[in-house]
């Protein structure tokens, strides 16, 4: 069902204008890519802000050579702000917003890259929902076409791709690289939670969720993902998150949210791939307890079952098997990340801070 525009007879990228907001640091790699994809949109009533964080590449460099010739066409303004102490996302997202002239603001990943007519897309859906009050923005989704070939990269991007696929369509929570928000909403919750290196979207989530907002998911923009994983960065990303998360401080009004934004299913995960490797230990002096170690193993099997047929489903039976391996692994990893943050939360409770933007 959609509804009319406030004013008759404007188009559509009148009634939305949107300031694209790109944090970058040492995204040399894939810059250009992202931001020749959104070249390929169409960009009237639209400009573009890169934030360069401090970067020790070409980031800078690049950032310039496109605003320097966007300037001829005069239809499209990129606009490159450059800090010169590294902040981090949150920071550069806030620092974009400060400068934003328009009421929506997209942030864009700097390792992303947009499919054709992206912003016309998201337009529509501001469109559609535009009598909902409580619909704030609009989220992209990740392709399961990659730019890179490995194991890694496929599980971390299908992974991702599997949380947008299982949440309904009005979704309560927000993730980051393709996100559309009214800017007054985000300005009202106070921006984005700095100090946090990879919570900041959850924690912003959970302030908005709480209060009633919603993020409509256009699952036909599918964003190509640029960056590549390899093990050990995922394991450490994944020791980083668990570490943001446990220094999230909430309100009482938030707590709530807080919890239900946490899917069972994989809290239940984090907790089982510890006393497997225990009761395998034990039973090599009592055989007993092997009976008990695959009894969880299942059960493990299962909560992840839906995810697990998901990889199948787009890469078949071989990654199935592997995914199911470093899935147990990196819970396990995970469960370890969660304990150290306990003992350091607990001996250093210092919130994190939650600025708002300068206007």
């Amino acid at each position: 069902m959609g509804s009319a525009r406030s004013e008759p007879g404007l188009s559509l990228a009148q009634s939305f204008p949107i300031s694209v907001v790109v944090p970058a640091h040492n995204a040399a790699d894939s810059l250009q890519e992202c931001l020749s994809s959104l070249l390929r949109s169409r960009l009237d009533c639209v400009e573009v802000i890169v934030v360069d964080d401090a970067s020790t590449d070409h980031t800078l460099q690049i950032a310039s050579r496109f605003a320097a010739e966007s300037r001829p066409a005069g239809s499209l303004e990129i606009k490159v702000i450059s800090r010169k102490n590294r902040g981090g996302a949150a920071a550069s997202r806030n620092t974009g917003t400060a400068s934003a002239r328009h009421p929506y603001i997209l942030f864009l990943d700097a390792d992303v890259a947009l499919p054709e007519n992206a912003i016309c897309g998201i337009r529509q859906k501001l469109d559609l929902y535009r009598h909902r009050s409580d619909v704030a923005g609009v989220l992209g989704v990740y392709s399961t076409e990659l730019h890179w070939k490995n194991f890694v990269t496929d599980y971390k991007n299908l992974y991702t791709r599997f949380l947008y696929d299982v949440t309904e369509t009005q979704s309560p929570f927000v993730h980051t690289p393709i996100f559309c928000v009214r800017r007054y909403v985000l300005v009202a919750a106070g921006g984005f939670q700095v100090g946090s290196q990879t919570a900041e979207d959850f924690q912003l989530g959970v302030r908005l969720g709480s209060r009633g907002y919603k993020f409509v998911i256009h699952r036909r923009l599918e964003a190509v993902h640029l960056k590549r994983y390899d093990w050990w960065g995922l394991l450490k990303e994944d020791w980083r998150r668990i570490r943001d998360l446990k220094r999230i401080r909430v309100t009482r009004s938030e707590r709530v949210f807080y919890y239900q934004a946490h899917r069972w299913s994989r809290l239940l995960s984090l907790f089982i791939p510890g006393p497997v490797i225990l009761f395998l230990g034990v039973s090599l002096f009592d055989p007993s307890w092997f009976r008990h170690a695959m009894a969880l193993l299942g059960l493990f099997l299962a909560l992840n079952l839906r995810l697990l047929a998901h990889f199948r489903r787009y890469r078949g039976w071989r990654f199935f098997a592997t995914a199911a391996l470093f899935l147990f692994v990196e819970m396990l990893w995970a469960e370890l990340a969660l304990l150290v943050a306990l003992v350091t939360c607990h001996r250093n409770p210092k919130a994190l801070k939650r600025p708002l933007p300068e206007q």
